[in-house]
């Protein structure tokens, strides 16, 4: 207690320094391209929100891959444009790797295989939709059927996180309660004597 007491400026300043240069290094990861994918990748590999996080992209780009194909739009320029609504840059990159395997005469559905977060799920239906020739219907069906996945995961963690919470701040206000009494009763100890 002493040493904090004695040093505390050096400590603050010490701290200081440490924010501002991890704030220079978070700055400098953001607009390093590289590094911006490596941490794409990650998120994607966080528990829970990774996945859901892929599912939103690989939903917003099934359905507008579909919508547009739907409007008569040619494959290579659909892909371009619903590869533009992916959030994710390791997903986009990988999506773009995609549309050249599609210009070199690949289809859709084998090409998919290699996007990072693509589910099995999806290439089969997309290769159901092209064997069918439905690729359009089946990329919304795949793309309303990963939006209600995420909007239920999301309302279930709602759920869970709500009691949660209110323990949590439950525990809180029990300790500001146990500090304000033991001020109280120091002050009244203090008085006796």
């Amino acid at each position: 207690m002493l040493f904090l007491q004695h040093h505390a400026g050096e400590i603050l300043g010490g701290a200081a320094i440490l924010c501002v240069l991890l704030g220079l290094a978070a700055r400098n990861l953001r607009h390093a391209p590289g590094a911006r994918q490596a941490l794409a990748r990650l998120r994607l590999k966080l528990p829970m929100i990774g996945a859901l996080l892929a599912k939103r992209d690989i939903a917003r780009f099934a359905r507008t891959l579909g919508s547009l194909r739907s409007a008569g739009v040619p494959i290579l320029s659909a892909l371009a444009s619903a590869r533009g609504v992916v959030a994710n840059p390791a997903i986009a990159a990988d999506l773009g790797r995609t549309i050249d395997a599609v210009r070199d005469g690949a289809p859709l559905a084998l090409s998919l295989r290699d996007v990072v977060a693509m589910p099995p799920l999806a290439v089969r239906m997309v290769m159901v939709g092209e064997e069918a020739g439905r690729t359009e219907q089946m990329l919304l069906r795949l793309a309303t059927m990963f939006d209600a996945q995420t909007q239920r995961a999301i309302d279930r963690a709602m759920s869970l996180l709500t009691p949660v919470l209110t323990i949590v701040i439950a525990v809180i206000v029990g300790a500001l309660i146990m500090s304000v009494m033991n001020a109280i009763l120091g002050i009244n100890e203090l008085a006796a004597r």
